[in-house]
């Protein structure tokens, strides 16, 4: 037992369990558009980990435009992604479009 009554095991597992959580849950992705299907209904995404492949689909919010046939190659995207059928599934996207001043957001890279 700890000193307050809680058994060492229990704070651990609690611990685990958390952690385990955030993995499973949502991530976040910034980069650049190298590529955009849409009857794939998905777009490819460089960042500093290399390329990913997003699923878009129609519960994709988007907080800069309406819908994927406004997104161009080389815009700047930050998206909140969630792990699906073994691949990433959009939950939002915000895009930034390429050639315009991006005053709305600042990222970890400074862009």
């Amino acid at each position: 037992m700890s000193g307050r009554g809680r058994p060492t095991w229990l704070v651990g597992a609690g611990c685990a369990l958390l952690l385990a959580g955030c993995a499973a849950g949502s991530s976040r992705l910034a980069g650049t558009v190298t590529a955009i299907s849409l009857q794939g209904q998905s777009l490819t995404v460089r960042a500093a980990g290399g390329e990913t492949v997003v699923r878009v689909d129609e519960s994709t919010h988007f907080w800069s435009g309406s819908g994927l046939d406004q997104i161009q190659t080389g815009d700047r995207v930050s998206l909140h992604l969630e792990r699906q059928d073994g691949g990433f599934r959009a939950r939002s996207i915000e895009v930034f479009p390429a050639g315009r001043p991006r005053t709305r957001w600042i990222g970890p890279g400074g862009y």
